[in-house]
């Protein structure tokens, strides 16, 4: 920030639920596609040279990778399912 400029307040959070998308309006869905390649970008970083491990950096970050596409399609799986069961 330069000197001289004034400092302007942060705005207030709404005190509704609209912030935080707790809206009770239409239903919402969500669209996904499972990757074509897991870890892409880390692939095209290719080897990183701070990694420490004896593990391979490419092979542990596509795992890492794998885990949070299974654990999104789980939860993904469980909002679908529960919000059929409330109907």
């Amino acid at each position: 920030m330069e000197h001289g400029e004034p400092l302007v307040p942060p705005e207030p959070l709404p005190s509704d639920h609209s912030f935080w998308g707790m809206t009770t309006g239409a239903e919402h869905t969500i669209d996904h596609a499972l990757p074509k390649v897991h870890a892409s970008m880390i692939k095209r970083l290719g080897p990183i040279p701070f990694w420490r491990s004896s593990r391979n950096f490419i092979s542990s970050m596509e795992f890492a990778y794998i885990q949070a596409t299974l654990s999104a399609e789980n939860l993904i799986g469980h909002s679908r399912e529960e919000k059929e069961s409330a109907r």
